[in-house]
């Protein structure tokens, strides 16, 4: 028998255990954060940063120049993109891309996506592209014909290859810099600056679907200015109260909860704004993009949007904010497709109401060659793809996420009540600019050099913490690291019966944490201060210092017949020869990094924090030691457990 470490609860096998115990305690309290009041408290102190201030004051001053209803209009030239400039960057961007893929000997379709695309964009908004790269893919492609499309699975050694060879290409252009490859994320992606324009560019090869999604934005964008409107007003309100850092929601989940509100019946009519997605689908032909169906068509007559000349753009954002501040999220689905709501319950069971879900499963796994995964139902809030019925958007909001989002859309409640009869310029810059303050939240900081001082360091992550500056980051335990470590099970199952899984991946992290850092980068380590007393568990605290600037350039490509530490080693090696001798590479750095436990080991946080005769400014982005940091968290995000156990790097305890 095999009891979880939490609840008690026994199980037959480990593997049934283990289940249990992502799905019940590590997946609900992912990410959690320690204190809602922090929460708050952070969107406070954004809000009145000297940058913020300065903004508002302007914001205002044109405020009271313009026109009446012209309000929104001065706030999105302020605080938004302009789409014909963005286009024009892109096209920049675009030629450079085309140059470098040359080397791809291959046909190269670059397509934009997202906000550019949708005319969402706001100010320091990235580009996101797309590569379709025909002929190889084509000639790689193990997809049936009968599903029309030559696109990379993901997890082919096709899209890995090709993955590694944009990298490359990119990592030695003299365009862009910065290049980063994320490969763990839900859909990998290439991270790159483009020098000449200064954009970050997010590029991805094996995902068309996200042009779909992208295709049907800004078909609801370019239906009504109204809504067009809402929409950007909202993805500003969102930024400025830091609901994508601090609820977990990102600019596309905003924008489908934003689709669902305009899907519900409008009070004294016959029907909604826009209709939900399986009656705009009727009687089209099928657009299938891995396994899934896209087509739409709101032009049609029937499927047109209805929105009545009465209503303002103020009363959609107003009934955006009344909607989901009354609403239960955690009780039910919503459901964009269905354009209404479904019970958790009736979701997993044999309801006809969802033969469209099942058939699209079988569709994708058809896609896959292998079991599509299902819609997971068992999530603090679930928010349903319009498209992708598998896909819950909202998967990584937690309790303390959807209370501080209910909290926003309280307090943007609470600010048109108390002030309807203000003027509507005066309203909208409440809403922007006054965050949410619970009675228990701490006071705005008011020392103003210090202030400036901690925002002249260019860190949205950097934190202080009883006068010590640092910069951090949190991981959980990837589903290949939990099956490396079920595996050594087999043989030491006692041992694991006493030992809780996710302790024993801390473990194996900590060692792996001391091998990147002295055998990588060639770091003097030595042990460093243990704090006590703390509401999170330190693990670990290395003092470190280095000499020899062994992360500029590093490169993180995966090769077939070698392991990535082998092939790291070989790399440190490498830059080492060239760099040990050489003055432009000689650095200084003296930091010391802690590994804290968070909730039980469901995750782990890494911190740099700088030593008491530091000053802050050693964090910013440009100081060797934060891009050792940068590059040190991309090295430990490729860091394959696997391959360290069955290679011996790391000792199985």
């Amino acid at each position: 028998m095999y009891r979880c470490h939490k609840c008690c609860r026994n199980f037959e096998t480990l593997q049934e255990c283990l289940k249990h115990d992502l799905q019940e305690h590590c997946f609900q309290n992912k990410r959690v954060n320690s204190n809602f009041n922090s929460l708050c408290k952070g969107a406070s102190k954004l809000l009145i940063t000297p940058e913020k201030l300065e903004e508002r004051a302007k914001l205002h001053e044109c405020l009271d120049r313009c026109n009446p209803g012209e309000e929104l209009l001065t706030i999105f030239q302020k605080l938004c993109m302009d789409n014909n400039n963005l286009k024009s960057q892109f096209e920049i961007v675009k030629t450079c891309l085309h140059s470098d893929l040359k080397q791809l000997e291959a046909e190269v379709e670059i397509h934009a996506f997202g906000s550019i695309v949708s005319k969402l964009a706001l100010t320091a908004c990235d580009i996101d592209v797309y590569l379709d790269i025909k002929e190889m893919q084509s000639k790689a492609s193990e997809i049936p014909e009968k599903l029309g499309s030559t696109h990379f699975n993901k997890n082919s050694n096709a899209h890995e290859n090709l993955f590694n060879k944009i990298y490359n290409i990119l990592n030695g252009s003299a365009a862009f810099s910065s290049v980063c490859a994320i490969r763990g994320a839900r859909v990998p992606i290439v991270i790159c600056k483009h020098n000449i324009t200064g954009f970050s560019i997010d590029i991805n090869i094996c995902c068309p679907n996200s042009l779909e999604n992208t295709r049907f934005l800004q078909a609801l964008v370019e239906s009504d200015n109204r809504i067009h409107s809402m929409l950007l007003f909202l993805k500003i309100w969102a930024k400025h109260m830091q609901i994508k850092n601090r609820a977990n929601v990102n600019s596309y989940c905003l924008i489908i909860l934003a689709v669902f509100y305009l899907q519900q019946p409008l009070q004294d009519h016959d029907r909604s704004i826009l209709l939900p997605v399986q009656i705009i689908q009727q009687n089209l032909p099928e657009r299938i993009i891995h396994g899934i169906n896209y087509s739409f068509d709101i032009e049609r007559k029937e499927n047109q949007i209805y929105l009545p000349a009465s209503m303002t753009t103020l009363d959609l954002i107003k009934g955006f904010f009344y909607f989901y501040k009354d609403l239960n999220m955690s009780e039910h689905i919503l459901s964009p497709y269905f354009g209404t709501y479904i019970s958790r319950k009736d979701f997993v069971g044999d309801k006809s109401a969802f033969v469209a879900y099942k058939n699209q499963l079988i569709s994708i796994t058809q896609y896959l060659g292998d079991s599509a995964e299902p819609f997971q139902v068992d999530r603090c809030v679930c928010v349903q793809d319009p498209f992708n019925l598998s896909h819950n958007i909202t998967r990584s909001m937690v309790k303390n996420n959807k209370e501080y989002f209910n909290c926003c859309l309280t307090y943007a409640c609470t600010i048109c009540e108390e002030n309807s009869t203000i003027p509507i310029r005066e309203l909208y810059e409440m809403l922007l600019y006054d965050a949410y303050k619970p009675k228990q939240a701490a006071p705005p900081i008011e020392n103003d050099a210090y202030v400036n001082r901690l925002n002249n360091c260019d860190n949205s992550e950097q934190i202080v913490n009883k006068g010590k500056y640092y910069v951090h980051f949190t991981f959980s335990p990837s589903r290949n690291d939990i099956r490396a470590i079920t595996g050594i099970a087999d043989d030491q199952q006692d041992f694991l019966r006493n030992l809780p899984i996710l302790k024993l991946w801390s473990d194996y992290c900590k060692e792996a944490i001391e091998i990147i850092l002295s055998r990588l980068y060639y770091l003097d380590v030595s042990d460093g201060y243990l704090p006590q007393n703390e509401a999170q568990l330190c693990i670990k605290s290395w003092r470190v210092s280095g000499s020899v600037d062994l992360w500029t350039n590093r490169s993180h490509t995966r090769v077939s017949k070698q392991s990535f530490m082998d092939y790291q080693l070989a790399e440190t090696e490498r830059l080492y020869t060239a760099r040990n001798q050489d003055p432009q590479y000689c650095v200084n750095i003296r930091a010391d990094i802690s590994l804290y436990a968070r909730t039980g080991y469901q995750s782990l946080e890494v911190r740099l924090a700088l030593p008491n005769d530091s000053p802050a400014e050693t964090l910013i982005a440009k100081h060797p030691l934060r891009k050792f940091f940068n590059m040190f968290r991309c090295t430990l995000e490729n860091f394959s457990l696997k391959e360290a156990i069955q290679s011996s790097l790391i000792a199985v305890q």
